[in-house]
């Protein structure tokens, strides 16, 4: 995942992916490596998320 937040391509991809804003998002990629050579990554999927979702209350687990 270092490689692609230091690839200005890569996150530009990922940007539009997510419609702009990279605050908050949830991204899925397939990333090839062996031991701890790395060949690459491909983004599958990325998409927007509601961050103030993640910390509703209003169910509550038993």
């Amino acid at each position: 995942m270092a490689n692609v937040v230091m690839d200005a391509k890569m996150v530009q991809q990922l940007r539009q992916r997510v419609g702009g804003n990279l605050r908050s998002f949830e991204a899925l990629y397939h990333v090839r490596t062996m031991f701890n050579r790395s060949y690459g990554s491909t983004l599958l999927i990325a998409r927007p998320i509601n961050a103030e979702r993640i910390w509703d209350k209003t169910r509550h687990s038993e």
